[in-house]
């Protein structure tokens, strides 16, 4: 090694620093990881050079001459007496065995930490085609949106619709609740704030595996992955596009990965692929949803947004711990008394299950969780594009 750094045998490292190290180069983004890859190969370059240098008796700068022989003197005018013969031709320049062995391994591990890759990075590969699609169709929209005029719609604005207004009092909407108001402008990116709360119960663990690959679909590997992946796929636009998002867990407990004013930067990311392991925790015993929404309610009410979502993502019925079993936690009172009584819009997004339709006014289902990606994605394209359609008063 250089003079002061002592060389490392990895093999004699002890299997708790090991972990610790490879739990380290999971956490590094692509960038990191090809930024290290680089400085690694550099150093081994210049450890080759070194060495081959070493075993010639030359010096660094004189390596080309060895590296091609010494047939480079003869070319050079001797200092001394022109009848001293120029230097033969040295030998060819070889490793020995445990040098080469050596600069094996080292190019072995600078591979690995080129091509490792943390359950996220490879979530997102796999969803790559929606995640670009929909940044792109969101930013049309806002782009589009930004050039228009007045819009109708709104609690507050600036003039009023007469027409949208009489057919609300034709349907019984009194003026309080009244969206007969105009404003000059859409909402823009910043005027939105999606909150995603993500049910982590047991039951969402079913067919979850070791090593699963994100690139195929298989039917065992649902719910939890699948979740994961649709998250990722949503959020990533959104945080392209500087969209306000937060994402929640939760069970018997509520466990928070990403808040409103964190960019998706390698920690987020690593933070938010915890939840693939919370489903065997021992809080994933049950899912205490109305005490759930209700908090993330309260979370997403502190937000300055023109328009507020909660998107409420579960596999099934409601099954509250004792500490949330109580009626002021019955789910469907909490969602009816959230768009009662407040600005924002909830939705229920069951998985393979109808349970959110007994819930949700604004309920969705998919029953093919390999098409929760794509659906959760266009779900907020649609928000976005037909605001009026969610809208539950």
């Amino acid at each position: 090694g250089e003079a002061g750094r002592p060389v490392v045998n990895f093999d004699e490292l002890s299997d708790e620093l090991k972990q610790k190290i490879k739990k380290h180069l999971e956490t590094l983004s692509p960038e990191e990881k090809a930024a290290r890859a680089q400085a690694a190969a550099e150093r081994l370059s210049d450890f080759e050079q070194r060495a081959i240098a070493e075993h010639e008796g030359v010096e660094g700068g004189h390596l080309e001459e060895v590296v091609q022989g010494k047939e480079a003197h003869r070319h050079e005018e001797p200092e001394k007496p022109v009848e001293s013969p120029p230097s033969p031709a040295g030998p060819a320049v070889e490793r020995d065995p445990e040098q080469e062995a050596r600069l094996k391994e080292i190019r072995a591990a600078i591979e690995r930490l080129s091509t490792a890759q943390t359950p996220y990075e490879k979530a997102r590969q796999a969803v790559a085609p929606t995640i670009d699609r929909i940044t792109n169709e969101l930013e049309d929209i806002f782009v589009a949106r930004r050039e228009r005029g007045w819009t109708s719609g709104h609690r507050r604005g600036s003039r009023f619709d007469v027409a949208r207004r009489m057919r609300e009092k034709g349907r019984g909407v009194s003026a309080a609740d009244s969206r007969a108001w105009e404003r000059r402008h859409a909402p823009t990116e910043k005027d939105y704030a999606f909150l995603f709360l993500v049910d982590l119960s047991g039951s969402m663990v079913e067919g979850l595996k070791e090593n699963v690959d994100y690139s195929r679909d298989k039917p065992e590997d649902t719910k939890i992955h699948e979740t994961f992946k649709a998250l990722i796929a949503t959020t990533e636009p959104l945080d392209r596009l500087k969209v306000p998002t937060e994402i929640i867990g939760f069970n018997t407990k509520l466990h928070p990965y990403k808040q409103f004013d964190q960019p998706l930067d390698t920690t987020i990311r690593s933070d938010i692929s915890a939840m693939l392991g919370e489903v065997v925790s021992s809080a994933s015993g049950g899912n205490d949803d109305g005490w759930a929404v209700q908090t993330a309610s309260q979370h997403l009410a502190a937000r300055a947004a023109q328009e507020k979502y909660l998107i409420v993502l579960s596999d099934g019925q409601p099954i509250p711990s004792k500490a949330h079993a109580g009626p002021e936690y019955n789910l469907k009172t909490v969602v009816q008394g959230i768009t009662r009584d407040s600005d924002q819009t909830v939705i229920g997004l069951g998985i393979q299950s109808e349970a959110v339709k007994r819930y949700y006014d604004n309920a969705l289902v998919e029953q093919d969780a390999h098409n929760l990606s794509l659906r959760l994605a266009e779900l907020i394209r649609d928000i976005v594009e037909n605001p009026d359609k969610y809208k539950v008063r």
